[in-house]
């Protein structure tokens, strides 16, 4: 991760947060990121973030040329360690001038049109976005959104809010809005090519919103669920088009790293064949990121060294993102765990040095994963640290085979049912026609009891018996 990255990759109050973030995870970029905001900063109106950023980076060189790091700020000039005070009076008064003038037009437009309100209220939120004042900014996109009466600009100021939220770091609600807004979009009209992607096009916003929520809050499950959900897109050129939709918020790379890590932490192998590898839309995000996509698929063919060595590589990369950073350990221990488990479950006993080298670590720190495991019963098996042997307890394989057997006879007996039952309707002249709607999914219009009371209901395959005229 450096500046460049960060710059490329993102746009808007999204760019200048992550520029601050790496400033301060990361010493060695500080100077950097902060000049390359304070450049972004001169070209909006956010004063405000402006003074700050450029009094970090006065801060930064003063400290750098008193440990006698000056060889590294050569490039550094002494205008840009002064606070452009001029600057900053001439950006207040213009903003303060705009600001003036949006609110005397929603004074104006309080007994009007609903859509002339949510014009003015969107305005003001946007002016108050540019500058920073994110809470204000919230407030107007809630307006906004209540004078709403089309679909589409329910949805667009909804995207709004959550993107409010999320610079905020305010994910508690952000499900809950997501969830309104999927209803809503569900109602739109996709008849054309156009409705048809610009319905991609929010739905995969709402995707990604809804991930990095679930992400934050430590649900990897619910998160990886939803970016796999994200579509990517038809288009040749496609790239620019992913950052120009996701980039205010995160990057289409942020999208395979962030579901890569999530899958890679809560998948069984055979889901994250079924689920990632044979997902279309996400391996053309994982492409974007071939990092992701070889550890994935190491993970998938048990080539566990390589798979630790990588992410081992990559940690520090993780460290600088803005959502992932807090939630680096947590991730990899959940993934390092699985690795563990999947290690161990074709054997029935283990050298623990053995599986220290191929799990990248030592023997007493092997030795403390695998107690750990084995107390939270993550791992059935007893460890030997005299013999440093890891003995597997396997299950009763007798009771297996019978439970097995009872299942599959169940089985058995429920499809012979429904065959003679289907057959005997055949038979007396009756032929089934499978429930759809108009959409060709199953229809939802009536009920089961309602079909029941009708006459029309198998209640053997819940579908429409019709009875044969020629009878």
């Amino acid at each position: 991760m450096d500046v460049e990255t960060v710059v490329s990759r993102y746009r808007g109050f999204t760019r200048i947060q992550r520029l601050g973030f790496l400033a301060s995870q990361s010493p060695d970029l500080e100077v950097d990121a902060l000049r390359r905001a304070i450049q972004e900063l001169r070209g909006g109106r956010n004063a405000q973030t402006y003074r700050e950023f450029a009094m970090r980076l006065r801060e930064a060189v003063l400290v750098r040329r008193e440990r006698g790091e000056a060889a590294s700020l050569v490039d550094v000039t002494e205008k840009e360690l002064t606070i452009d005070e001029d600057w900053i009076r001439a950006t207040d008064a213009i903003y303060l001038c705009h600001l003036e003038r949006l609110e005397q037009d929603i004074s104006k437009f309080r007994d009007e049109f609903p859509a002339n309100q949510r014009a003015g209220n969107a305005e003001l939120a946007e002016l108050h976005y540019e500058r920073g004042n994110l809470s204000q900014a919230r407030s107007y996109y809630l307006k906004a959104k209540e004078c709403s009466v089309r679909d589409a600009n329910v949805l667009q100021e909804s995207l709004n809010i959550l993107r409010v939220m999320i610079h905020q770091r305010d994910f508690l609600h952000v499900e809950s809005l997501v969830n309104k807004a999927e209803a809503t979009l569900k109602k739109m009209d996709t008849n054309g090519r156009d409705e048809v992607e610009q319905h991609s096009v929010l739905f995969g916003k709402l995707c990604l919103c809804s991930g990095i929520a679930f992400m934050v809050r430590q649900e990897y499950r619910s998160a990886a669920g939803r970016f796999l959900s994200i579509p990517f897109g038809s288009t040749d050129d496609v790239l620019p088009i992913l950052q120009e939709k996701f980039g205010d918020v995160a990057s289409p790379e942020d999208v395979a790293i962030y579901g890569g890590l999530c899958v890679l932490a809560t998948f069984e192998r055979k889901s994250l064949r079924d689920s990632v590898l044979s997902n279309a839309d996400f391996r053309n995000f994982l492409e974007l990121v071939p990092e992701i996509r070889e550890l994935i698929n190491d993970f998938c063919s048990s080539r566990y060294t390589p798979c630790l060595k990588a992410l081992k590589r990559m940690r520090e990369d993780f460290s600088l993102d803005l959502h992932l950073s807090p939630l680096v350990d947590d991730i990899y221990a959940k993934i390092r765990s699985r690795i563990i488990v999947h290690y161990t479950s074709p054997y029935s006993s283990l050298d623990v040095r053995n599986m220290a080298i191929v799990l990248e670590s030592t023997v007493e720190d092997l030795e403390t994963e695998l107690e750990t495991l084995i107390e939270s019963d993550v791992i059935q098996a007893r460890l030997d640290e005299d013999q440093k042997i890891l003995y597997r307890r396997g299950g009763d394989v007798r009771v297996d085979a019978i439970s097995r057997t009872l299942t599959r006879g169940r089985n058995v007996v429920n499809e012979t049912e429904s065959h003679v039952l289907r057959m005997a309707c055949i038979k007396a002249g009756l032929w089934v026609v499978p429930l759809r709607g108009g959409d060709g999914e199953r229809g939802s219009e009536s009920t089961p009891m309602d079909r029941a009371e009708s006459g029309r209901y198998n209640l053997a395959s819940d579908s429409v018996v019709s009875i044969d005229e020629s009878l």
